[in-house]
């Protein structure tokens, strides 16, 4: 017997011993009573361990069903830390762990004909009604209606596109109407 199966026996000799030791949790009397008063759980997300004073935290059972959706008698618990409930981390967490564990198929990522379509349509509104917006303001500006317009429009003090600083503001020959400046002033020049 070479030295690598000796090393493989005791190896494998160790593993049993200790999956016969983990099998059962706490502390045990020689009547195979368990005497512990209280065992912690571990949170299956984060891997730490649940205090008792951590009130935030969830023990979830999730029924298996079969393949007709009824109860088969098994069930699956995960335990979710407060930490990450606090960190509102534990949908996503429960979710993972639903996945890794088999209960529910992820997502692919494909979208359905539908809603695929539903953003196509979505989105070619939302081009139109920026093209129209596009087409009022061009006309705004080129007509002097409008809010901000350029020159003789509204006046070319006072017009909400451009800013108040000194010297400007409402004066003679700056007026707030429509067309030619109103005002006390001078009519503008006409080209």
């Amino acid at each position: 017997m070479c030295i690598r199966d000796r090393y493989q026996r005791r190896v494998r000799g160790l593993c049993t011993l200790l999956i016969d030791n983990m099998s059962r949790i706490g502390t045990y009397n020689e009547e195979g009573e368990m005497v512990d008063l209280y065992i912690p759980r571990k949170c299956h997300a984060s891997h730490q361990l649940i205090t008792a004073k951590d009130h935030a935290s969830i023990q979830i059972t999730i029924a298996d069903i079969d393949a007709d959706g009824t109860y088969n008698g098994d069930s699956t618990t995960f335990c979710i830390a407060g930490l990450l409930r606090n960190e509102s981390a534990s949908d996503h967490a429960i979710n993972r762990l639903c996945i890794t564990n088999g209960i529910i198929r992820p997502k692919t990522g494909s979208k359905t004909k539908k809603v695929k379509e539903a953003e196509k349509d979505a989105a070619l509104a939302t081009r139109q009604m920026i093209a129209k917006a596009n087409i009022k303001a061009k006309r705004a500006l080129t007509t002097g209606r409008g809010r901000g317009g350029r020159g003789a429009g509204r006046g070319a003090g006072r017009g909400r596109g451009e800013g108040r600083g000194r010297g400007e503001g409402r004066g003679r020959g700056e007026g707030r109407g429509r067309g030619a400046a109103r005002g006390r002033g001078a009519a503008p020049k006409k080209e």
